[in-house]
């Protein structure tokens, strides 16, 4: 093509800024070529009133500069534009995974979910064998907290077979939330011996096993029962010789309780996993509440849990009436009050029977149980008032007697039968103080 402005073109040729040998145009590819970026692209009109180059950078510069330019425009608060310039980056370098995640987390905060579809079935078509960018679990996680339920499971059933080992634990991850248990269960096959280097995915693929292992259960499946309760403890016992974090462990622990007193093992086995789940995780005070209603170990440490507690605790001097808490806040301290009197009720009845035929073993421990029936045969209001200072006193009393027995005589206080009964009944008074008292916890 001649020169549009032959004059310019030879200025440029005397100051050295150009050779009208034609060559200009094979240097530029060659350029772009050893560089790694793709070819230029020129585009001009036939009537040559414009003349436009673009001059491609490798892909890693194009990516950083997007992603710079999006930091820029979100600092400013023009969100919609840094979108739109990692879109615009993306769709030049679809294979770029960094410009693809980078993409994806704008799109989700956003809340721009439909507009991702594209890079996720971009993903999809990469090579399952080779990484992927990370962009259809967190696409997933975001369609699941926009209430998208049913669009997930449609994706799923449809996409399973293309997704990558990694990818299809994500997403089983994600068919548990939406408690599809069986839809979580292929899923977890499709990734195959990926979850067995993932704590996470083991954690995740056993607690699967138990909750299909439950339904099982009460479809009256014994055999797939058990062979599901199997599973979930062969997984636990592999995450927990992995190195995982203590929270993990933990909660591998509280699994694999339920697994082995489901499995019907040995309550010392019970007792074990339950102890070291809750030494792992003080603050969960859920594992200490579910070993103490399974095993008397667990019901005394339940009860020594409580007793810490019990001690901060003070009734209000007044309860105050629905002008003040409003009708919801009336209705909410009343349903709670008369919780209370119920478990204080359960409570003086098992003290009563306690009381009536002692075991000679723990008469001293019976005296304490007499007192507090005692207290708590006034009226309701006052049964309120005196059961928390009762829970204190009874709980401290079965403590120092659990430190006192024998091995022996701990044994024969059990056979007693009421003891426990009491004990279970103390606890739950405790548990109705502290929900209204302390709700946090």
């Amino acid at each position: 093509m001649p020169p549009r402005n032959p004059r310019i073109g030879e200025l440029f040729k005397e100051i050295g800024l150009a050779e009208k040998r034609l060559t200009g145009l094979g240097k530029v590819y060659q350029a772009m070529e050893r560089i790694g970026s793709p070819p230029p692209r020129f585009h001009f009109d036939e009537q040559r009133t414009f003349f436009q180059a673009t001059l491609f950078a490798h892909s890693w510069q194009s990516a950083e500069s997007a992603i710079r330019k999006a930091g820029e425009l979100r600092a400013v608060g023009r969100p919609d534009e840094a979108r739109d310039a990692l879109e615009s980056a993306w769709h030049g370098d679809p294979a770029s995974h960094v410009l693809a995640e980078e993409l994806i987390r704008e799109l989700v905060a956003g809340g721009d979910l439909d507009r991702a579809e594209p890079m996720i079935e971009t993903a999809l078509s990469m090579d399952s064998g080779s990484r992927r960018p990370e962009v259809v679990v967190p696409w997933l996680e975001a369609l699941v907290a926009d209430g998208q339920g049913d669009r997930v499971r449609r994706f799923l059933i449809r996409a399973a077979g293309r997704l990558s080992p990694h990818e299809a634990v994500g997403a089983a991850i994600v068919a548990r939330r939406l408690r599809e248990s069986e839809m979580a269960a292929r899923l977890f096959d499709v990734a195959g011996s990926a979850i067995l280097q993932d704590p996470r995915a083991l954690l995740e693929c056993a607690q699967n096993k138990l909750w299909q292992a439950g339904q099982a259960h009460r479809e009256g499946v014994t055999d797939r029962n058990r062979a599901l309760l199997t599973d979930a403890r062969i997984l636990l016992e592999r995450l927990l010789r992995m190195d995982a974090p203590s929270r993990r462990h933990a909660w591998a622990w509280r699994e694999l309780a339920r697994a082995r007193r489901w499995l019907g093992e040995p309550t010392a086995a019970v007792d074990e996993a339950y102890a070291n789940a809750t030494q792992l995780a003080r603050d969960e005070t859920r594992f200490l509440k579910e070993w103490g209603r399974f095993t008397e170990r667990g019901l005394l440490a339940l009860l020594d849990w409580q007793g810490g507690q019990l001690a901060e605790l003070h009734v209000p001097e007044h309860l105050y009436g629905p002008g003040v808490l409003g009708e919801a806040e009336f209705a909410k301290q009343s349903a709670t009050l008369d919780a209370l009197r119920r478990s204080a009720n359960e409570l003086m009845a098992a003290l009563s029977v306690a009381v009536s035929d002692p075991d000679p073993h723990v008469r001293h421990l019976m005296e304490d149980l007499d007192v507090a029936r005692r207290r708590l045969e006034g009226p309701g209001g006052e049964r309120v008032d005196a059961g928390l200072e009762v829970a204190r006193d009874l709980t401290r009393a079965f403590l120092a007697d659990a430190s006192r027995q024998t091995a022996t005589t701990a044994g024969d206080a059990a056979s007693a039968g009421e003891v426990p009964t009491v004990a279970r009944a103390l606890a739950d008074l405790n548990t109705r103080y502290l929900a209204w008292l302390r709700p946090t916890l």
